[in-house]
């Protein structure tokens, strides 16, 4: 989720997520966790060591869910590059070390969420 529906250019916007245990295989609950963001030009960005880039890599391997948990991403500045318009994050848990572009390997729904920039 994002802290705020809409934001202006030079804001910040927050990115927390909250997980729960894959409950079907509860003794290997080590997954990949990817973030994407779609942008309002339909280029798709991948979340990997605190940056949006082009090339799909998780933004945490190997992550292992024991319990339900939530955390914060991080805060991300709403510089010149982000266009006006409606922005969507999509998040999903996916088996270690496979293709996050064979749903096969999701261990999760796909989550969403979008927020615009005025």
């Amino acid at each position: 989720s994002t802290n705020a529906a809409s934001y202006n250019r030079g804001e910040y916007f927050a990115l927390s997520i909250e997980l729960w245990p894959d409950s079907a295989n509860m003794f290997n609950n080590y997954v990949d966790l990817y973030l994407a963001m779609r942008t309002p030009g339909g280029q798709l960005l991948f979340l990997s060591k605190g940056q949006w880039k082009t090339s799909a890599r998780a933004s945490y391997s190997g992550l292992a869910i024991g319990t339900q948990c939530s955390f914060n991403v991080g805060a991300f500045k709403l510089g010149p590059k982000y266009a006006p318009g409606m922005y969507t994050i999509y998040g999903v848990l996916n088996t270690p070390r496979t293709s996050v572009y064979r749903s096969a390997n999701w261990r999760s729904a796909l989550a969403t969420t979008t927020f615009i920039v005025n």
